[in-house]
């Protein structure tokens, strides 16, 4: 599986995600609402880019999406 770094995560069939979501950038202004309303702390703001760090640790809530004012993040 691939994060949104680019890099292939080692994984076993417990850590596949159940969906996964995506941060369109061209909507995305980094106003770092997501980030504060992620209760997993998996959101940080890195060179003016919104970066998930772990679609595994995320448990799909949807705060993120949510609390996104420009509609950036989709959940599939």
């Amino acid at each position: 599986m691939e994060n949104n770094e680019g890099r292939i995560l080692e994984q076993t069939e417990q850590d596949i995600p159940k969906t996964l979501w995506t941060i369109d950038r061209s909507k995305c202004n980094v106003c770092g609402e997501c980030v504060d309303a992620c209760k997993r702390g998996i959101l940080i703001v890195k060179d003016k880019m919104i970066i998930m760090t772990s679609q595994i640790d995320c448990n799909w809530c949807g705060d993120c999406a949510g609390a996104c004012a420009s509609d950036a993040i989709e959940l599939t």
